[in-house]
């Protein structure tokens, strides 16, 4: 089985260019060449809008992803409305306590969706959470937007963590079972190994940020997404990048 994962690719409109960044093309150069690479299924990692959910955006996204041919899942980011997501993309399913989290299983693995598009999850979310970790028997991949935990990115560990990162790893680790778990959000390429908890961050398709710095600082503009490979009980996954395009 063959998963990509494409995230933050922070769309806006057709005259948003921030840094001089062209997102649509970003957004359509990743999508075209995760679809030449011919994964089973497509996961975009959430942040889909660039400031705050749109349903316009949404829709082009949409119209681009069905045009695909690609069986895909959505999870929400903090730049997004979970509600609005689920208005556009209606194979998603019911909104539950206003968030939008859920499973999917296949012969070789369950895969969990979460929502922390506030910045933290529910006590409902968290407890579907555990109950999917204790019911499940099968190979578990978690997709959410931010890590479950610091990650040594100064800038994004001090401003934009998930706010109760403790009672979620908690629950990633009162599992008792080797997880994956893979995450955007941080706009860097990074694998942090957390005990039996493995946290694999991919890059932005809008830009990524330098790492080391306390302050805001944009590393490179290529873009990047994710392949995970999965054969019975093995998993191996690589980042892939391309050139950003800038605004002319």
């Amino acid at each position: 089985m063959r998963i990509a994962l494409m995230t933050d690719p922070h769309t806006g409109s057709e005259n948003d260019h921030p840094f001089d960044i062209d997102l649509r093309k970003n957004f359509t150069d990743v999508l075209a060449k995760i679809v030449s690479e011919k994964p089973d299924l497509l996961v975009i990692g959430g942040d889909l809008c660039l400031q705050s959910g749109d349903g316009s955006i949404y829709q082009w996204q949409r119209d681009l992803l069905e045009e695909s041919g690609l069986k895909y899942y959505i999870i929400p980011g903090n730049h997004d409305s979970s509600t609005l997501l689920v208005e556009v993309f209606d194979q998603l399913p019911r909104l539950r306590n206003s968030e939008l989290f859920y499973a999917e299983q296949n012969h070789q693995s369950t895969m969990i969706f979460l929502d922390t598009s506030k910045g933290s999850m529910s006590e409902v979310q968290k407890k579907w959470l555990a109950d999917q970790l204790k019911e499940q028997a099968s190979q578990i991949l978690i997709f959410m937007h931010h890590p479950p935990d610091l990650m040594n990115v100064p800038h994004m560990d001090e401003r934009h963590y998930l706010r109760d990162k403790d009672e979620v790893m908690k629950i990633l680790r009162g599992s008792g079972r080797q997880l994956h778990v893979f995450c955007g959000h941080y706009h860097v390429d990074k694998v942090v190994h957390l005990g039996d908890v493995h946290v694999h961050i991919t890059p932005s398709c809008y830009f990524q940020i330098d790492s080391s710095q306390k302050d805001f600082y944009v590393d490179h503009t290529n873009i990047g997404y994710r392949m995970i490979n999965i054969e019975k009980d093995r998993m191996e996954t690589s980042v892939h990048y391309l050139n950003g395009n800038l605004a002319r």
